[in-house]
């Protein structure tokens, strides 16, 4: 149980750094073109931020991020995804995970 705990705080603690930055470093809820789905707050994420960039397709962006050694997921408007996507009217996101081995620099 008490590493359950560890693990959830460390996790909330990441998301944390990767919606509102760290230091001088902004997070993704103050960067432009930036669009998070759901609230800018780490708060029910379960280690899960889903987003999408203005002005760039989703599948683009997986390989512009990839190719930088950022590994990020593209979701897509199916049958896991579509009760979320669907409503919003979006076709595809980015899905960026963190787990109990990331550290805040990789955030």
């Amino acid at each position: 149980e008490a590493a359950g705990g560890a693990i959830a705080a460390h996790e909330a603690r990441l998301l944390e750094a990767m919606l509102h930055g760290t230091g001088n470093l902004r997070g993704l809820a103050e960067m432009p073109g930036v669009r998070l789905i759901g609230p800018a707050d780490a708060a029910g994420r379960e280690g899960v931020v889903s987003l999408w960039l203005e002005g760039m397709a989703s599948a683009d962006l997986v390989d512009h991020l990839g190719s930088r050694g950022v590994r990020v997921h593209i979701r897509k408007n199916d049958h896991y995804c579509g009760n979320i996507l669907g409503p919003l009217g979006r076709e595809d996101c980015i899905r960026v995970s963190v787990c109990h081995y990331n550290t805040e620099a990789e955030v």
